[in-house]
């Protein structure tokens, strides 16, 4: 459930996009949209997230 609807900030509230499909999507779930997510949202572990931080480009 999108924050603006009352949904948690949380790992699996979160739904990356470019700017232009997250504003037409503003604040409906995907499934009013006809979308699913493209990966099951997961809760990154600590080790994912600074693998990710060291191999960003800069």
């Amino acid at each position: 459930m999108p924050r603006a609807r009352g949904g948690p900030d949380t790992w699996l509230n979160v739904v990356t996009a470019c700017s232009t499909c997250n504003h037409h999507k503003d604040d409906r779930l995907a499934e009013e949209l006809g979308r699913v997510p493209m990966v099951t949202p997961w809760v990154p572990t600590r080790g994912e997230l600074v693998a990710r931080r060291l191999t960003e480009k800069r």
